[in-house]
């Protein structure tokens, strides 16, 4: 399998790596999110997720081995974490969620959202962009669309 790495400002992927005896761990950073997944698609979330002190250019990174394994962690750079909104959290970590939890892929494609012009389609795009207008404008748009 491989990682699969979003980026503050792009995305990368290299080898996948794997933990073995996981017990699935959650830093409590993380509920509000973890929650608003759970509601929205029924879906527990069966992943660790923690922080790291730095992922250098990445914004968090999603270490997949199939969908929602106990195998499976996120980790999220805690610098970049408290630098953006609770927006730009929640749109970050259903992107990770959709690759660790669904087993989704990136989806590059950009077109017109609720009136705006050449934005991203999908959580799945890989340049985190929930600090956007019109991501805050069109969550539901977004929230559908991730499970289509």
């Amino acid at each position: 399998m491989i990682l699969i790495v979003l980026l503050s400002l792009g995305i990368a992927c290299a080898p996948h790596q794997t933990k073995t005896n996981v017990t699935v761990s959650i830093d409590s950073s993380f509920n509000s999110q973890v929650k608003l997944f759970e509601d929205l698609y029924s879906i527990p979330v069966n992943v660790s997720i923690r922080f790291v002190p730095d992922l250098g250019e990445y914004a968090a990174v999603c270490h997949e081995y199939s969908p929602n394994n106990p195998d499976n962690w996120i980790e999220v750079d805690e610098s970049y974490w408290y630098s953006i909104s609770d927006a730009g959290r929640d749109q970050l970590m259903l992107h990770e969620f959709g690759h660790c939890v669904l087993g989704l892929d990136h989806r590059e494609a950009m077109g017109n959202v609720g009136g705006h012009i050449n934005v991203p389609l999908s959580i799945m795009y890989p340049i985190a962009f929930g600090d956007n207008e019109y991501y805050r404008e069109n969550l539901q748009y977004y929230y559908e669309e991730l499970i289509k």
